[in-house]
């Protein structure tokens, strides 16, 4: 199993006692990787070799626990539900001692400074900005429970919890010990299943430029991470579009729900567009001309003119008959919407984060450089596309 480098011995015992039970259970880790722990901060610096396909860590289905396993005691600390006793030993075991090294790390303490929705209570209007521009990604209804503490407190574990945990086919939702201690980059591995869903492993594979081992948890635009991790991720180079309606041709109409953060099933995509499939909607509905998406995806200079091709495509379903020079122009009017509506939520989010005086505020300063790095690559892709 992977080492710990820590000066906190409170850090050191926990991952001692959950790296035991996971070892004496088959998990596995490269023998020169090292955990290390600072200030409640964990990372895996990459160990030497660093090849695309060599193991990193591996741990097998018995040491991961289901997300339903862990709650708050009385205490407000980490626990484990009393039905985890119907668990198997190893399974109840790792829940507990992971619990334990989270509350070591301190990962509730550094939830509620990071996230959103917990860090920004004296500025409500950016929070309540920040999420209309995702539709679905928090449950709106729940934001009158963060001003009950045992209420915000369990919100904050689930918050906590949904950041964490991975769907293993036929099992469900887990957590990962000691795999979720990598970082995310869009330039990684994602985790990888064994056949038939006996361990979660990862390899010991870096992005170009990096000295750390990563992993991607899955294809996140900045707005995207910092709603769901709480930091700005720049790895993944596209925008995601906000919730928006703008008008096609004769009479169609495109709604963007705003969802969203897969593409679709290889085998829904069209033949003539499967090339698109990064960029596009991962649900598209049409009805008399009203077309419905759940994401729109502006693309970075990678494929500046994927966005356009997606808007062909979704047109001409619309209005199958719509003579081509229309359609072209129809496209490019839409996406010069798309680009308006984007800049103007960004330029009005940055200006209520200026008008909100809690400088001090990490989280705070995370949605201005959201901000300013939508702000810039919208303007990119309109210069790039000529919009």
């Amino acid at each position: 199993m992977i080492a710990c480098r820590t000066d906190n011995p409170a850090v050191r015992r926990a991952f001692d006692a959950l790296a035991a039970v996971m070892t004496a259970n088959g998990a596995w880790g490269h023998p020169e990787a090292v955990l290390e722990e600072a200030g409640g901060h964990v990372r895996i610096p990459a160990p030497p070799p660093a090849t695309d396909d060599e193991p990193l860590l591996s741990v097998p289905v018995l040491c991961l626990p289901p997300v339903a396993a862990l709650c708050l005691d009385g205490d407000g600390r980490i626990g484990v539900v009393d039905r985890a006793r119907e668990l198997p030993e190893t399974t109840r075991l790792t829940a507990e001692r992971l619990a334990a090294f989270y509350d070591a790390v301190g990962k509730l303490d550094a939830h509620a400074r990071e996230h959103p929705l917990f860090a920004l209570d004296a500025c409500r209007a950016v929070r309540d900005k920040l999420i209309a521009g995702r539709a679905g990604a928090v449950a709106t209804d729940r934001l009158g429970e963060l001003d009950d503490p045992a209420a915000r407190g369990r919100l904050l574990l689930e918050s906590l919890l949904e950041s964490r945990h991975f769907d293993l086919p036929g099992v469900g939702r887990v957590l990962l010990p000691l795999i979720d201690c990598l970082n995310h980059h869009g330039g990684a591995p994602t985790f990888q299943v064994a056949e038939g869903s006996a361990a979660v492993w990862v390899v010991n594979a870096r992005p170009a430029g990096t000295a750390e081992v990563f992993a991607r948890y899955r294809t996140l635009d900045p707005h995207d991470a910092l709603l769901s991790y709480g930091f700005v991720d720049e790895s993944h180079n596209l925008v995601r579009s906000v919730p928006l309606r703008v008008a096609l041709e004769a009479g169609a109409v495109l709604d963007v729900a705003g969802t969203g953060m897969a593409p679709p099933a290889a085998d829904a995509m069209p033949a003539d567009v499967a090339d698109l499939r990064p960029w596009f909607p991962r649900e598209v509905t049409v009805d008399d001309g009203h077309v419905r998406v759940s994401d729109i995806n502006i693309p970075g200079p990678a494929a500046p003119w994927a966005l356009r091709r997606v808007l062909g495509a979704l047109l001409a379903r619309a209005r199958p008959d719509a003579p081509g020079p229309e359609r072209l122009m129809a496209v490019k009017r839409a996406e010069s919407a798309i680009l308006a509506e984007n800049r103007q939520y960004y330029a009005d989010l940055a200006a209520l984060a200026d008008a909100c005086r809690d400088d001090a505020n990490p989280c705070l300063a995370n949605v201005r450089h959201l901000c300013a790095v939508q702000e810039a690559r919208l303007a990119g892709h309109a210069r790039r596309v000529g919009v």
